[in-house]
């Protein structure tokens, strides 16, 4: 895993958690298990919830119906565990911590910005959510994008909040905005991860080199005590 080794030798630590980007049907014996088990990450799934470049899903149902259309196992959640659908479907009395995170990461805005299109209108509902969050980037890293991240922040109170992909891209030679990043994650209790996006070409416009001044901000990143932020996947607690 070149692209990952180096990574890490960027940030001078290493990665805990390791995001794939999947279309939607694709099986993960195409090679993710095989990457996290590796690298010893943490695995992200990423799914579009577009199928084959169609229209997109929108509701858990759908979201359901598409599983089984694929013959996918169906997602099932419960309020409690002696729940009536567990016993018709034999499902054990005492069911053990799922290791599972269903994770909502859409913009913190409308794309178009119109009535009835903000991320809040495509909930699915504190049934199917786990983790919350949201992708920023340098590109539109000015004071819009940071009214709306805490915006979108304090909105869905009461879950852990990730940001799913963060980068330099495609202006931040200086680090400005990957210390502005750090910080609002560090002030915020609730942030309990944060995911840096670069890919696996180790040469395109995302990677770490091409932005000196937000390596440095990543490589030096601590909580405070000198202490690194990201740690092994065996010490993350589901």
């Amino acid at each position: 895993m070149p692209d990952f080794r180096r990574f890490n030798q960027q940030v001078n630590d290493h990665t805990a958690l390791d995001e794939v980007f999947f279309h939607w049907g694709v099986p993960l014996t195409t090679g993710a298990l095989d990457r996290w088990e590796k690298t010893d990450t943490r695995g992200i799934l990423s799914l579009s919830t577009a199928p084959g470049g169609g229209s997109e899903i929108g509701t858990p149902r759908e979201v359901a119906r598409g599983l089984k259309d694929l013959g996918m196992p169906r997602i099932y959640r419960a309020k409690r565990n002696d729940s009536p659908i567990y016993d018709r479907l034999d499902v054990a009395k005492v069911l053990k911590p799922p290791k599972v995170a269903f994770m909502w990461t859409p913009l913190t805005r409308g794309s178009p910005n119109v009535p009835g299109n903000d991320p809040n209108d495509y909930f699915p509902g504190r049934k199917y959510v786990d983790w919350v969050g949201t992708d920023v980037y340098a590109k539109f890293g000015n004071e819009t994008l940071f009214r709306n991240l805490t915006r979108f922040f304090n909105h869905k109170r009461g879950f852990p909040f990730i940001l799913a992909e963060y980068g330099a891209w495609d202006n931040d030679v200086s680090g400005a905005f990957t210390r502005r990043i750090h910080e609002w994650s560090r002030k915020r209790k609730r942030v309990r991860a944060l995911v840096y996006f670069r890919s696996v070409d180790r040469k395109n416009e995302f990677n770490l080199q091409h932005y000196p001044g937000a390596e440095t901000r990543c490589k030096t990143s601590s909580t405070g005590t000198g202490t690194p932020r990201t740690r092994p996947a065996r010490r993350i607690e589901p």
